[in-house]
């Protein structure tokens, strides 16, 4: 069923939410560290404020800015992954 361009970018907004708050996991299961938390709290914050700019402004520039700066996301947090597990591991010399 097609619900329209409102409800899409209301979608977008409570998935970004959702993304967020996933990304903390691996810091509360133990498996990352402060490093990556903070890296991923700072990327999720920006991801959904920018979400909901397009909620409110639903223009087609505000949505592909969300798109591309989703790739970034992604790259930034699984870099910060990795370099936190280096950092863990005692591997601070490879950066």
């Amino acid at each position: 069923m097609v619900r329209g361009e409102k409800a899409a970018r209301a979608g977008i907004l409570r998935y970004s939410v959702l993304l967020a708050a996933m990304t903390v996991l691996p810091f509360l299961f133990g498996a990352l560290g402060w490093l990556y938390l903070g890296v991923a709290v700072a990327l999720g914050l920006a991801f959904v404020r920018r979400a909901a700019g397009l909620v409110r402004n639903g223009s087609p520039a505000l949505a592909w800015q969300l798109f591309k700066f989703s790739n970034s996301y992604l790259a930034l947090l699984y870099a910060a992954m990795v370099i936190d597990r280096l950092l863990a591991l005692g591997g601070a010399h490879l950066l």
